[in-house]
């Protein structure tokens, strides 16, 4: 409770812990590092993050994967090296084309960006 509301000023403990949660959710899907590594391969080796149940396994996972449809929705994957996949990564801008299917064309889901750029940009 706030502290003019004759509280002691400390904030909500689920919203920090649906803060951290969030935070370790966009480390998870922006940074490649040994813990990436760990949480890739234990809980979505033949899935995509965006898609992948919790299923047991940690709160902590359970806690990003909460956070992780308001942390997507605000990452923008430019499409450099085209890795980015055409249906689950936010490249366009405008949210994950598997969430809209009117924009869309027909590819395999798992197809990458890269096969549709050339050197002089789009295919």
């Amino acid at each position: 409770m706030p502290k003019h509301e004759c509280g002691l000023g400390f904030k909500s403990l689920v919203d920090i812990s649906n803060a951290m949660s969030a935070k370790l959710w966009w480390k998870f899907r922006t940074q490649n590092s040994l813990w990436f590594n760990f949480l890739w391969n234990k809980y979505c080796k033949n899935h995509i993050p965006t898609l992948v149940q919790w299923r047991g396994g940690s709160q902590q996972w359970k806690g990003m994967l909460m956070q992780r449809e308001k942390v997507d929705q605000n990452l923008w994957w430019e499409p450099k090296g085209g890795t980015s996949t055409i249906w689950y990564d936010n490249w366009t801008n405008l949210g994950t084309l598997f969430k809209n299917p009117s924009k869309v064309v027909s590819c395999h889901p798992l197809t990458d960006i890269s096969n549709f750029l050339n050197e002089d940009g789009w295919n």
